[in-house]
């Protein structure tokens, strides 16, 4: 007797219900630190299969990312996203060269020093930001700032170091989640990298659209933590800012079953994606 294989997707599809969606919601990442920065947190991120749904008009709401430091401070959070209310939350911004703390949010921000306390991340939706350190030679140069956490895992801790510290010793961001919605895995809401002082040195950014260090901009519909800031250039201390998020939708078949977002097709189901908020209304 011959046994066929089905994928899991074709399982899946076959075991859910007549009115039931899939859905991911991801929240905007947090920006990047000024001056030596922590990196941004991820937004936070849900993903939901099988959910059951009437007919009836939804408000989806994709969160925009944070704005990097500009000043001596935290940077900003990113903006909640939500689907059904289920609320992914904004992730944190990085921390500043003074010790200043990232902040928590869907994923916690990283920190400048080691005095300054982790920022955490949302439980189920993110983690933590790393652990900056402080330049034992000179204290006022956290050129071991951390990384923002991501949705797979917790941001890279900084290294005690200074001006020309090397890229291993600069805080890496978390990396994302890797989700196949609309007939592409893709990572999504990974951490932004840290920056060493001269910002020459900088901490990788996590994939699902987390920026590099030395104020690298996350990239948008990711929910990606922006890179914190150097101290040289034109635009010397400001961090890079996080990126949007994005919900998508998807139920099985091809038949079009709701109205909203931009509409396509892959493995069997209907997806509407959202890059920016609107309305998913669902006639069954």
């Amino acid at each position: 007797m011959n046994i066929k294989t089905l994928s899991n997707s074709r399982i899946n599809a076959s075991n859910a219900a007549a009115n039931t969606v899939d859905f991911l919601v991801v929240a905007g990442g947090g920006g990047g630190g000024y001056d030596v920065g922590g990196g941004g947190g991820a937004g936070g991120l849900i993903y939901v299969t099988n959910y059951p749904i009437t007919a009836a008009s939804y408000t989806i709401t994709v969160g925009a990312g944070g704005n990097g430091a500009s000043t001596n401070a935290v940077a900003s959070n990113g903006s909640n996203s939500s689907a059904f209310n289920n609320i992914a939350i904004g992730g944190g911004g990085g921390g500043s060269w003074s010790g200043i703390s990232g902040a928590a949010g869907g994923s916690g921000g990283g920190t400048t020093s080691n005095t300054s306390t982790t920022a955490a991340g949302t439980p189920g939706q993110g983690n933590t930001g790393g652990q900056g350190a402080n330049n034992t030679s000179n204290i006022n140069d956290y050129s071991g700032a951390s990384g923002g956490g991501g949705a797979g895992a917790n941001g890279g801790n900084g290294a005690s170091s200074g001006w020309t510290a090397a890229s291993s010793t600069i805080g890496y961001g978390g990396i994302g989640r890797l989700i196949d919605i609309d007939g592409t895995a893709r990572y999504y809401a990974g951490g932004g990298g840290a920056s060493s002082d001269n910002g020459t040195y900088y901490g990788v950014g996590g994939q699902g659209g987390g920026a590099n260090g030395n104020a690298g901009a996350a990239t948008v519909n990711t929910g990606g933590g922006g890179g914190g800031s150097g101290n040289i250039g034109s635009a010397a201390g400001i961090g890079g800012n996080g990126g949007s998020g994005i919900v998508i939708i998807r139920y099985y078949g091809l038949t079009v079953k709701a109205s909203g977002g931009t509409i396509s097709n892959a493995n069997g189901y209907t997806i509407h994606k959202f890059t920016s908020s609107g309305t998913f209304t669902y006639t069954g």
